[in-house]
């Protein structure tokens, strides 16, 4: 047994939009967890950024200039505080993001901890 102790995750940012978005923010909002959302500028006004607690805009309309590019994922994380993350790793198709997303846990979840 372990005798690291566990801190809870207090807010979560969702890198994702539609339905899945707005599923993960509702199950973080049952259980007291403040949600992120990120969005392209033609998503500002969508389902998910309005039920988050928080949004971040990430860049332009196509995904590969913004849902895509992990370091403005991890950007908004930082900005916002997030200290986990659901991340959808298979739309990470840019080579250049996919040893950025290694540290990602099964199902697109991180653990985020930067340190200024």
């Amino acid at each position: 047994m372990s005798s690291r102790s566990v801190t809870p995750i207090r807010r979560v940012l969702v890198a994702n939009r539609g339905e899945i978005a707005v599923r993960v923010m509702r199950t973080c909002k049952e259980r007291g967890i403040e949600t992120v959302a990120v969005y392209s500028d033609v998503d500002r006004n969508m389902p998910h950024v309005m039920m988050a607690d928080r949004a971040i805009g990430i860049g332009p309309a196509p995904a590969r200039e913004s849902y895509l590019v992990i370091d403005k994922i991890l950007d908004a994380c930082r900005r916002s505080g997030a200290d986990g993350a659901m991340i959808e790793i298979d739309t990470l198709n840019d080579s250049a993001s996919k040893p950025k997303a290694q540290g990602l846990m099964p199902g697109g979840i991180l653990r985020c901890s930067f340190q200024s």
